[in-house]
C-alpha cells in the first residue's frame, strides 16, 4: 500500500525488491525499460495492486504467467464470466403444482 506524505508529497508504493516509487517515478522507468509510454491509470492500477516488482515494470499488454496470473486480473475474469441472472424466470413446478395451475386456468382464476 502507499505510504502518504506529509505536505503534499505524492504517495510511494513500495515494492518486494525494497524500492519505493511513485506513479511518476515508474512511469519514467517503464519509458526506460520499453521505450514506451504508459498511462497514469495503468501504473496507478499496478502499483496498487502488486508488491511484485516484474508485474509492475511488465511490458504492457504481455501475460503475466507467474501463479496463473495476477489477484486483480483473476477476480476482473471471475467477475466478467459470471452467469448472468435472468429476470423474472419462472420457478421450476413439481407435478401437483402443474396439474393445480392447469385447473386453475380452465376456471379463469389467474396462477401466480
Amino acid at each position: 500500500m502507499a505510504k502518504k506524505s506529509p505536505n503534499g508529497q505524492r504517495c510511494k508504493y513500495a515494492l518486494d525488491d525494497g524500492t519505493s516509487w511513485n506513479i511518476f517515478e515508474a512511469q519514467a522507468k517503464m519509458i526506460e525499460l520499453h521505450k514506451e509510454p504508459v498511462s497514469l491509470s495503468l501504473m496507478q492500477q499496478r502499483l496498487k495492486h502488486s508488491t511484485d516488482p516484474e508485474y509492475v515494470f511488465l511490458k504492457k499488454q504481455s501475460v503475466w504467467t507467474k501463479d496463473g496470473g495476477h489477484v486483480y486480473s483473476k477476480k476482473n475474469v471471475a467477475r466478467k464470466k459470471a452467469p448472468k441472472r435472468v429476470a423474472n424466470a419462472a420457478p421450476e413446478l413439481t407435478a401437483e403444482e402443474k396439474a393445480m395451475q392447469k385447473a386453475l386456468k380452465s376456471l379463469g382464476i389467474a396462477w401466480t
